[in-house]
């Protein structure tokens, strides 16, 4: 499914390993800075294995709520560090 937002067309699920930083972004509870953060810790160290890992990697200032649990996943990774 999909949810448009001001004329973008976003997943209603959302793969946090996938995403760039324009579709995160529209989630609730991220902005760009955010979103933009969280694109870069994935570069630098490796992909999600979780979606907590956005609060214990210092990406959010508290845990993901279950407005935002609910739209992201991840899904099975095998980093290539």
């Amino acid at each position: 499914m999909f949810q448009k937002l001001g004329g973008a067309v976003i997943p209603r699920v959302v793969n946090l390993n996938e995403a760039p930083a324009g579709v995160l972004s529209a989630l609730p509870g991220l902005n760009f800075r955010i979103a933009a953060a969280i694109v870069a810790s994935r570069v630098q160290a490796g992909r999600f294995r979780s979606v907590e890992e956005l609060w214990s990697r210092g990406l959010l200032p508290v845990p993901p709520g279950p407005e935002l649990l609910e739209r992201l996943v991840v899904t099975a990774v095998q980093d290539r560090r």
